[in-house]
């Protein structure tokens, strides 16, 4: 999977505020391109990326396709849970 560029939408910010994570996080994380992704059964048309902020705080990412394959939308973003470091360590090292 690939991702170029994120659209951002001003309840995106908002949301991801709401649980301690800045936009500069999620940009960082992505470009640093060392993430899983994953897919939640409730929302099979989102992906969530699970990887390290610059300052290796790791986060989850929930995204939602654009019209465009390599350009994605924050939906919203949280601390990863155990489980969600688990797998991210699981699937990227």
């Amino acid at each position: 999977m690939e991702i170029e560029r994120l659209v951002w939408l001003p309840a995106s910010d908002e949301k991801l505020r709401q649980h301690g994570i800045e936009r500069a996080e999620v940009d960082g994380m992505v470009l640093r391109n060392e993430w899983a992704v994953t897919v939640h059964e409730a929302y099979p048309d989102q992906i969530r990326v699970i990887g390290p902020t610059p300052a290796e705080r790791i986060i989850t990412v929930a995204l939602q396709p654009t019209d465009d394959p390599t350009v994605w939308r924050p939906i919203t973003g949280w601390d990863s849970t155990e489980g969600e470091k688990e797998y991210y360590w699981e699937e990227y090292r």
